[in-house]
């Protein structure tokens, strides 16, 4: 059984191995990565709720800048 990381690498890897991947074959990669990225940023969210209102969040700068701007741009529904 391979984790949900493996998967996506494998996706990724399927996409770029393609030189001039069909308007279609394209689709799916990108709609795939963004249910990627859209099942992580709900596991970070559920990691955040066990925090209070108030506490310092245990994400570094870096980190916390790019789930601010991600996070409102992925769409709740694919």
């Amino acid at each position: 059984m391979d984790t949900a990381g493996e998967i996506a690498g494998k996706a990724y890897l399927k996409m770029v191995k393609l030189r001039r991947p069909c308007n279609k074959k394209r689709r799916v990669g990108i709609r795939q990565k963004l249910q990627f990225l859209q099942r992580n940023l709900k596991h970070i969210e559920e990691m955040l709720t066990e925090y209070p209102l108030g506490a310092p969040v245990p994400l570094p700068s870096e980190l916390l800048r790019s789930y601010w701007i991600f996070a409102p741009s992925i769409p709740t529904t694919l």
